[in-house]
């Protein structure tokens, strides 16, 4: 999409913006868990979205948690689906089968 004239040539990216888990994934951990650093950054998609607003950019936040899948890793790396963050397993992602682990790459 071409920039109005109303918007800065300014594309700001927050990976780690959100804390939520499409339909059809468990990933077994208690929900207070998905509040915390483990699931989010937080404040990110807050703090980019008044960014963008103040800087008149255009703003790209990711919509899924890190826990589905780390859209900040190359979909090959052991990290891009974390079966441990900040300490805590994440059940519903050790052991992911390749056809789950691709559709979450897929998604």
């Amino acid at each position: 999409m071409p920039f109005s004239s109303t918007r800065r040539p300014i594309l700001l990216i927050a990976d780690h913006a959100s804390n939520a888990v499409p339909d059809g994934i468990d990933l077994g951990l208690q929900t207070c868990l998905m509040d915390t650093h483990i699931a989010v950054d937080i404040g990110t998609a807050k703090l980019t979205t008044a960014l963008a607003d103040r800087l008149q950019a255009l703003a790209l936040l990711a919509s899924a948690s890190r826990l589905v899948i780390d859209c900040n890793r190359a979909p090959d790396d052991p990290g891009a689906i974390p079966e441990v963050s900040d300490g805590i397993e994440i059940p519903g992602n050790i052991k992911l089968g390749k056809a789950e682990r691709q559709r979450r790459i897929d998604d």
